[in-house]
């Protein structure tokens, strides 16, 4: 069966399974709209009368004949309708109401299946009026997803009050005041603007078209800038996204692959900066790590981080070499002999120049 869209965007599969009364109101409302737009509604073709008697000649009842074969092709095409319309309803029913349809009667009775279902599900005297005032009093934009929305729901629930002799439009300007209020804060700059331009009381006052008409022009508008704002705001989530990312990935490890310290756990001290000596007066060199983990006082750690970690050892030294440094622990190897301590100053001190961090 067709799934063509009909008013308020819905589809067929998007009218609600009819459960209980309270909802018949709305399920009613998009069935009729769902059968009027896949021409279900379509009334079934006139039936060809007999020949009069005393006027049967051989061309009346040729001419009869070519009539009611053109008759039966229309009747054909309108009960495939209605047994596609049965289908699609009984498609939108819960269990208690698909049962009271489920006759084979009503196979190609579309109007019969709908009468049947609402002598069953149609509120009545006061709780169809209770019904229907509640839904006309509360209703308001944030329960759409737009204000054209909106706008068929309002001026459905007027219609559905007038069935039941209710006119809530003969004050207009309350019924305009309605609308607006239902519109809700996002539209009071709109409302201030529309009430300096238009008056709802003596020589040509505004009607509740104009209202309506007003606020979807002011939607539009609004539809642009949110689209602006919408995209400013996905590209700085993004960014912070990135931000986020690169900083959770900095501190899980550092550039030669290690953690970060987090306290020196032998000596009990909860430090978050720790420093060594050796390779803070080492121009160049990364002091951020505990002494006993120094490469140039104890370079066979180096060795053994080359070893067990070859690819960033490999991507480390290219880095190195691309910004035309020389890597500390390789120019300061002399130092951690057993040199002098001045000889080891002196070499650290030639080395001033040396650039940023080797790790």
């Amino acid at each position: 069966m067709s799934d063509t869209s009909f008013s308020s965007s819905k589809t067929h599969s998007s009218i609600k399974k009819l459960e209980t009364k309270p909802e018949w109101l709305q399920w009613i409302r998009d069935i009729n709209s769902w059968c009027l737009q896949n021409d279900h509604d379509v009334a079934a073709p006139v039936v060809v009368p007999a020949i009069l008697l005393g006027v049967q000649t051989a061309a009346a009842t040729a001419a009869h004949a070519a009539l009611f074969a053109a008759y039966t092709v229309e009747f054909n095409k309108w009960m495939r309708s209605q047994l596609k319309a049965v289908d699609g309803i009984r498609n939108r029913c819960g269990k208690r109401a698909f049962g009271y349809i489920e006759s084979p009667v009503y196979d190609t009775d579309r109007i019969g299946a709908i009468t049947k279902l609402e002598e069953k599900y149609k509120p009545s005297g006061d709780a169809i009026f209770n019904q229907l005032n509640t839904h006309y009093d509360e209703i308001n934009l944030d329960d759409y997803s737009n204000v054209t929305e909106y706008i068929d729901a309002f001026t459905s629930a007027i219609a559905e009050l007038k069935e039941i002799n209710v006119d809530v439009t003969a004050s207009e300007p309350r019924t305009i005041n309605h609308f607006i209020n239902g519109l809700g804060p996002a539209f009071s700059s709109w409302e201030t603007s529309f009430n300096q331009q238009h008056k709802k009381f003596g020589a040509a006052p505004a009607t509740l078209d104009d209202v309506m008409e007003s606020a979807n022009i002011e939607a539009d508008k609004n539809l642009g800038g949110h689209k602006s704002t919408a995209l400013m705001a996905k590209r700085v989530a993004a960014a912070h996204a990135l931000l986020a990312t690169s900083s959770t990935a900095s501190s899980t490890t550092n550039s030669n692959g290690k953690r970060p310290y987090s306290g020196d756990r032998e000596n009990g001290s909860h430090r978050n900066k720790p420093i060594c000596n050796t390779c803070k007066n080492t121009p160049g060199a990364d002091h951020r790590h505990l002494h006993k983990k120094c490469w140039i006082d104890y370079p066979h750690l180096k060795t053994e981080w080359e070893t067990a970690n070859p690819e960033q050892a490999v991507a480390r030294n290219a880095r190195i070499l691309a910004q035309g440094r020389t890597d500390p622990t390789v120019r300061l190897a002399t130092v951690n002999g057993p040199a002098p301590v001045v000889a080891r100053m002196l070499i650290r001190g030639a080395a001033s120049r040396a650039g940023s961090e080797f790790r």
